[in-house]
């Protein structure tokens, strides 16, 4: 989850919290929209997100007592933290620090609550429950991201990571809320900025010619710098095991062919980022 004061490109849309939109109204907005119309019928914020599959935004009013006070209201604590049950993927700050006297103080409470909120939420259910309800049959990538997500929970693994050059394949596993964080690796900088908006996205920025023309052992060497940019950031320990899925070139986001594999840890730190348990499984 995410809790930021400015807004930027994004593929998703911006919701006010008091005002929740229909699935149809979701999937008509555009980037930076802010749907001000409410609809006539209020669903659930799980539902939309399920059926649309963007990164959905709640923003305005969230704290609004900061504007002018050091300390939230209660209501409004229990609006941000619904927020978070709810599945947001981000919380949006406006006036508290566009125009707010506690900007910092405002940003920093937000913060708090979601921390606190995010550990109350049973992402094993939430995924399950996106599964039944999703139209079927999944298309390969869909199948393979929902492997993926799995084999996150089942295997208690420490990271996933996605080669995705446009999102589309990233923002599926994140559509079945893996409780770990999601390495997205793509040439595309708008891509790696959206990353920031997206529930456990983690954006990792390479060359166009790493992605668009691969050589043979191109897909190794890309997984070792980025698994090990991983480590040094302290997202995931040496000793963990790490689940990848790419396409049968290098990114995932074509239907036509999908790996998953799930990379075992082992004494050399080197052969940890290479060697898969079993060969890659093909879907």
């Amino acid at each position: 989850m995410s809790t930021i004061g400015v807004v930027g490109q994004h593929r998703g849309a911006v919701i006010p919290r008091d005002r929740l939109p229909s699935s149809s109204l979701l999937k008509e907005a555009t980037p930076l929209r802010l749907l001000r119309k409410p609809s006539r019928r209020i669903r659930p914020l799980p539902i939309v997100v399920l059926e649309s599959g963007k990164p959905v935004m709640i923003a305005r009013q969230m704290l609004e007592s900061m504007v002018s006070n050091p300390r939230p209201t209660r209501a409004e604590m229990t609006d941000v933290a619904n927020a978070v049950l709810d599945g947001a993927h981000c919380i949006v700050l406006s006036s508290e620090t566009a125009l707010g006297a506690f900007p910092v103080e405002s940003l920093s409470t937000a913060c708090d609550i979601v921390r606190n909120a995010e550990h109350a939420v049973n992402y094993v259910a939430t995924g399950a429950f996106i599964r039944d309800f999703s139209a079927k049959p999944f298309h390969t990538v869909e199948a393979a991201a929902l492997a993926l997500a799995h084999a996150c929970t089942d295997a208690r693994l420490g990271l996933c990571v996605v080669v995705s050059d446009s999102g589309e394949a990233a923002n599926l596993v994140t559509k079945y809320k893996p409780p770990v964080p999601q390495l997205v690796i793509s040439s595309q900088p708008p891509v790696i900025l959206r990353c920031e908006l997206t529930f456990g996205q983690i954006g990792y920025l390479v060359d166009q010619d790493q992605i668009h023309t691969p050589r043979p052992g191109s897909i190794e060497k890309l997984l070792e710098s980025a698994i090990a940019w991983a480590v040094s950031k302290g997202f995931v320990s040496e000793h963990q095991r790490i689940a990848v899925m790419h396409g049968s070139g290098l990114s995932a986001d074509t239907n036509s062919a999908a790996m998953f594999r799930i990379i075992e840890p082992s004494s050399n730190p080197r052969a940890s980022l290479l060697w898969p348990t079993a060969s890659p499984r093909m879907l």
